[in-house]
């Protein structure tokens, strides 16, 4: 008699929970252990991976029942230095963002530094996509978890590091955009800092983004 393997199980169990469109449900069937010890197969995996948006999705809805956090992490620090699927990355990027109050300080750091590498790192090559869900990982963590220290370096990414402005100014300038709506949301937080709001009224008035139908 052949014997499943755990992996096997893993799959069949995504399977499953797609079915019913219940991704939790993955908790539901099978031990931790069998989940932890295979998800990077199926991120890693390009022949696997398509079940990896699923399993995100899964972690994300089942978090507030998952007993081994520090394998949830590891596991999320691995898709965000690992995985060239863009589902993939956003799916990950919202369950840290969905749960920031409750990931640990340890992981919340690492978690920051991958985004802002990230955010930077694709800001040069040109994957607007993936730099921006960096850079909103990157200040909506420290927001949502309240945390200023953190949050400062996130002002400071964004000061430092703002998206280039399209020369025509028909060209979409969505990134530049959203990190202009992204100085507001830390400017809610701190509003007495004087460089959020230098930063936002000279972006606007140079570059003309106050015009731009992007920002209304």
């Amino acid at each position: 008699m052949l014997t499943q393997s755990s992996l096997d199980q893993m799959i069949q169990a995504i399977k499953r929970a797609e079915e019913k469109n219940n991704p939790s449900e993955i908790f539901d069937s099978i031990p931790e252990n069998i989940i932890w010890s295979n998800a990077k197969s199926i991120f890693d995996d390009l022949e696997l991976n398509d079940y990896g948006p699923a399993l995100v999705q899964g972690i994300d809805d089942a978090f507030a029942s998952i007993r081994d956090r520090d394998s949830l992490c590891r596991l999320l620090l691995h898709v965000f230095t690992s995985t060239t699927d863009k589902l993939i990355y956003r799916a990950a990027q919202r369950t840290v963002l969905h749960n920031a109050g409750e990931l640990e300080k340890k992981f919340v750091r690492q978690l920051y530094n991958i985004f802002e590498e990230s955010y930077q790192n694709h800001l040069s090559d040109g994957d607007t996509f993936i730099a921006q869900l960096s850079l909103e990982g990157a200040v909506l963590l420290p927001v949502f978890r309240a945390d200023n220290g953190l949050l400062h370096r996130a002002i400071s990414l964004l000061i430092e590091d703002f998206p280039p402005i399209p020369d025509e100014p028909s060209n979409a300038a969505h990134l530049p955009v959203k990190a202009i709506k992204l100085l507001g949301r830390c400017y809610d937080c701190l509003p007495k800092d004087s460089a959020i709001i230098q930063k936002i009224v000279t972006a606007q008035v140079r570059w003309g983004l106050a015009k731009r139908p992007e920002i209304r």
